[in-house]
């Protein structure tokens, strides 16, 4: 059995690119038949992307591939001191720069806090209840990064809510509905992998919980 994960720069795993579409660079992480994909934040078109040399035929290729360098150069490098250490290797190694939590340092709540107060497509009333959520995912607490984003947390989540007394059904099901919405952005720019509401409906402990869209 491998000791230490394989790594490899991917372009496009989702298949979404096109003439006048970008697909996204990713480094894909394998190890021990598990795969985690870290972003790198470089999008572009296809006619943009050799596999061996990467991002060309760009004024900024030299810049792009520079980044995609140092992060594939920071996740080997952490790999290499595991190796010199004599440490095996767990995910828990890239939590500071991705595994799921695809969106670098910044957090899933400062990610929504920040969203909450740039957007102009609500109004100020309607700003204050997703400031609620962002309340409720402080006091919940176990829904703070990006890697927290799994289908058992929003499990937890729900039966957190429906513990609070003067929550009714409507006031959880509103509060599931602003969650939704940034788990949305965060799947759109690649801070995320999966969607943890996409898992059709689960019973936990007597209680029903809709995951579906």
């Amino acid at each position: 059995m491998d000791l230490y994960p394989t790594t490899k720069v991917i372009f496009d795993r989702r298949k979404k690119a096109g003439p006048k579409t970008q697909g996204s660079v990713e480094l894909e992480v394998y190890f021990q038949r598990k795969r985690k994909w870290i972003s790198t934040g470089v999008k572009v078109l296809p006619r943009h992307w050799d596999d061996r040399k990467r991002v060309v035929g760009r004024i900024d290729a030299v810049d792009l591939n520079l980044r995609i360098d140092a992060l594939e150069g920071n996740v080997l490098g952490i790999i290499r001191k595991l190796m010199v250490d004599g440490k095996p290797f767990t995910w828990g190694n890239l939590d500071a720069i991705g595994g799921n939590d695809m969106g670098g340092k910044e957090s899933f709540v400062s990610f929504v806090k920040k969203r909450v107060e740039e957007r102009s497509d609500i109004k100020e009333s309607t700003k204050k209840n997703h400031r609620k959520l962002i309340n409720a995912l402080v006091e919940f607490d176990k829904i703070k990064r990006y890697s927290d984003l799994t289908k058992a947390n929003i499990l937890l989540y729900d039966e957190w809510l429906r513990q609070r007394k003067d929550y009714t059904q409507s006031t959880i099901a509103s509060y599931h509905k602003f969650l939704k919405i940034y788990v949305y952005e965060a799947l759109g720019n690649d801070s995320i992998q999966s969607n943890p509401y996409e898992s059709g409906s689960s019973r936990k402990h007597g209680a029903y919980v809709k995951l579906g869209n």
